[in-house]
């Protein structure tokens, strides 16, 4: 739920795009906050009460969780579609990839639960989760923030004196593009086998 609250301000900041409607995000976050809720006061009462309610519990928690990706995901697609930086940055392009590797899990999990085998492959879905969106959301991100911290602190004094470089001129990103691909397709040859 962090990462979600996190990526709307620096999807917005990094390409020039309006922010999502608080009305629409609220909905989002409060879906997710439900998912979770459930899951853990839920799943307590239900263990601790009737073992059979559990099944009932996580299918809740599994439908508002999913409607929680789903809304993300509206609002990510409204983000990247009204955005005045025409040209993806490749921090952009690489968390692209990660929303790719979200949607991957919510359809994988729709599937082993289709298939009754949720429970046997829910490693799979953690991992491809948590290496694949979250993991890779997060290295996209800290790569165009790390450079921007390293611009701020040496051009940002003399900025307007004298001429600085861009951001994206600090990088090599010949180098880091096939390296941020090579762990995506790691992570997912990874997911495979599981």
């Amino acid at each position: 739920m962090t990462a979600m609250g996190v990526s709307y301000r620096l999807l917005a900041m990094f390409m020039l795009s309006p922010d999502v409607d608080d009305r629409q995000s609220r909905v989002t976050l409060v879906s997710g906050a439900l998912a979770v809720a459930v899951t853990v006061a839920g799943g307590s009462l239900a263990i601790i009460g009737l073992a059979s309610g559990l099944r009932v519990v996580l299918s809740t928690a599994a439908s508002l969780g999913l409607a929680s990706a789903v809304l993300y995901g509206r609002d990510i697609a409204g983000i990247f579609r009204n955005r005045k930086r025409r040209q993806l940055e490749l921090n952009m392009r690489m968390a692209m990839l990660s929303f790719i590797s979200l949607t991957g899990t919510a359809l994988l999990g729709i599937a082993l639960v289709s298939a009754g085998a949720f429970a046997a492959h829910v490693g799979a879905i953690a991992f491809l989760e948590m290496f694949g969106w979250l993991s890779g959301l997060v290295l996209a991100k800290l790569y165009k923030i790390v450079a921007f911290l390293t611009w701020l602190e040496t051009y940002g004094p003399v900025m307007g004196r004298a001429p600085t470089p861009r951001v994206q001129d600090l990088v090599a990103e010949v180098g880091r593009r096939s390296g941020s691909s090579s762990n995506y397709v790691a992570v997912w040859a990874k997911q495979g086998r599981c």
